[in-house]
Parts: structure tokens; C-alpha cells; sequence
């Protein structure tokens, strides 16, 4: 009907990329569930695998580049081989297979399954008995309550990371565990992620990333995080959510990335209690070995002592929420 496409025969080859995607689609597809598994999903999971192979690729060159050039240092000035830049790579190799399975447990958190909006309709679904006399008194029709369309994913998500005196040990864990939320939401469509820490000044909080920035763009100055300062958490909390608040969205989330206790427990739970009430999920990260303090102020907490660990943890918090939600149904 349109005619024939115009097709260069001496066109480019397919690239190394293009094979590895190919690959990558063919095995998430071989893996979902179904129709229930989303088209964004499988192409996120093929992208993340793409990802990590094309940087598990490199690093072996990376790391065989660096010993000899650590080993020319040593003939020639007699120091220690640098190995910073296989560190490095393995690094980014972890943090990527990090992001990639916190993509998948998010993409099924956010969509809110639970959650099951009705309408009224003139006609399937089942009628709603108390609406029955609606129909001869008042010829009214809508008297079948059917599933309402869903808007998909359209979400804002606040990671407040704690950066008090007492996480000196565990900041390094505590921020890349906030860089790899924001990464991994950031690959989610219509998800907007902020990054604030605390303690700040008083009247305000340290941005690490605000709404619409990059997480890439921020992800540099994450090394460069430190510890000080008290455990202000409602205060930040107060701070913290009319800027949440003010994102146009359907559901709103805050990530509380911390090792315990705050200097006001009190305070802190009003400040909860009071983002809750405006339709807000609070949940906590614990750091550390001693962080599971932090699940008698946020029962919906998870607790890790590596930001490996991390996606299985919040995991197995979605799937246990969603059974009670169930059970209490």
C-alpha cells in the first residue's frame, strides 16, 4: 500500500552491541511470566544485561592494561603498582548488576498492582445492590462497578540519606545504596527521584540531586560524601516533603537511608505519621549490623550490611507487604 522501502544494500553491519542486545531480549522474553510481564520491563532487563556484559568484557583488558603499566612503574621508579582502575571497574561491574535487579523490584512496586480502582458503568462488571433504585427513580444507568484504567507507573521518590557522625563507618555503604536507588528509578519511565541529605544547615537540607537531575550527573560527587553532625531525621522529614509534595504525580514515596536511632524518636514518628496521612510510603534503609533499630520507627525497613543485598531485601519487604495487604482483605 505505501510502496516499497528504500533499502541500502551495502548498509552497515550489525554491531557487537546490536548482537548483545539481541541476545539479551531473546533471554528476558525466555524468562517472563507471561502477559503480566511488561514490555518496559524486558527491554530494561535486556538493556541492564547488555550493560554488565559489555563491562565484564572490558575489564579483564582494563585490569591486564593496568598491571603493566604498574609494572613498568615498579622497573622503572621502584614504587607500588596502582590498582585503583580494576578496583574501579569491578566496581561499576557490581554497582550495574546492583541497579539492574533494583529496576525490576521497583517497576513492580511502583505500578501499584494492590491497588484495584472501579467505576461505575452502565453496563459489566457486577451491580452494586444499594444503586438498583437509582435505576427507575432517577433513570441512572451506572449501576455495574468495573475495573478502571490505570495510568501506569507516575511517581516521585525522595531518598533522604543520613550522613550523621555515627554512620562515619557505613557512608560509603549508605551512598551507594542512595546512588543506586536513584539510578535504577531514573530507568523507570515517569519516575521522578530527588536525593537530600541531612544533617544540613538548619533552616535547610544539603541537595545531592534534585527533581529532573540526572542521576549520572550526580554520581561523581557521591564519592565525596562524609560524616558529621547529629541525627536530625525530623527535622529533614519536615524539610523534606513539601518538596515531594509538590511533584504532580499519583504515588510518592521517601526512602529513609540511615543506622539507627534519631536524636527525637517522637518527633521523628509525628513527622511519619503526618507523610502518611497525605498519601506518602515511608520506608527505611538500615546500615549496618546495629541499624535494625530503625524498624521500630519504620516497620516497613529493610536492613544491610552491603548495597549487594539490597535488591533481595526490598524484595522480600514488597512480597511480604503485599501478602498481609492481602490477608487483612
Amino acid at each position: 500500500k505505501f510502496g516499497t522501502p528504500d533499502l541500502d544494500p551495502n548498509g552497515a553491519e550489525q554491531t557487537e552491541s546490536d548482537d548483545l542486545m539481541q541476545k539479551a531480549l531473546e533471554r528476558a522474553l525466555q524468562g517472563s511470566q507471561g502477559s503480566a510481564q511488561d514490555l518496559e520491563e524486558v527491554m530494561g532487563q535486556a538493556q541492564e544485561q547488555v550493560e554488565v556484559e559489555e563491562q565484564a568484557q572490558a575489564a579483564p583488558s582494563s585490569s591486564t592494561g593496568s598491571s603493566q603499566a604498574g609494572s613498568a612503574g615498579q622497573a622503572a621508579g621502584g614504587g607500588h603498582a596502582d590498582t585503583s582502575a580494576p578496583v574501579r571497574m569491578d566496581l561499576d561491574v557490581r554497582m550495574t548488576g546492583v541497579v539492574s535487579r533494583l529496576v525490576r523490584v521497583f517497576t513492580k512496586e511502583l505500578q501499584d498492582k494492590r491497588r484495584k480502582p472501579s467505576k461505575l458503568a452502565p453496563a459489566g462488571g457486577q451491580i452494586v445492590p444499594n444503586r438498583v433504585w437509582r435505576v427507575k427513580k432517577l433513570g441512572e444507568m451506572n449501576v455495574f462497578k468495573v475495573k478502571a484504567k490505570t495510568c501506569g507507573i507516575d511517581a516521585a521518590v525522595t531518598i533522604l540519606l543520613d550522613r550523621s557522625g555515627s554512620m562515619d563507618q557505613d557512608i560509603v555503604c549508605a551512598a551507594q545504596a542512595s546512588l543506586a536507588c536513584s539510578q535504577a528509578l531514573e530507568r523507570i519511565t515517569k519516575v521522578k527521584t530527588s536525593i537530600e541529605m541531612f544533617p544540613g544547615n538548619v533552616n535547610d537540607l544539603q541537595t545531592l540531586q534534585a527533581f529532573g537531575q540526572s542521576a549520572r550527573q550526580i554520581a561523581k560527587h557521591v564519592q565525596d560524601v562524609y560524616a558529621n553532625g547529629g541525627t536530625p531525621l525530623a527535622e529533614a522529614m519536615a524539610l523534606a516533603l513539601p518538596k515531594l509534595m509538590d511533584q504532580r504525580v499519583q504515588k510518592r514515596m521517601l526512602l529513609v537511608v540511615t543506622d539507627g536511632e534519631p536524636n527525637n524518636h517522637h518527633a521523628a514518628d509525628r513527622e511519619i505519621r503526618k507523610a502518611q496521612s497525605q498519601g506518602v510510603e515511608v520506608m527505611g534503609i538500615g546500615i549496618g549490623s546495629g541499624a535494625s533499630r530503625i524498624q521500630h520507627l519504620i516497620p516497613q525497613s529493610v536492613v544491610i550490611t552491603a548495597v549487594e543485598g539490597l535488591p533481595d531485601a526490598l524484595e522480600q519487604l514488597f512480597k511480604s507487604q503485599l501478602l498481609t495487604e492481602k490477608l487483612a482483605a
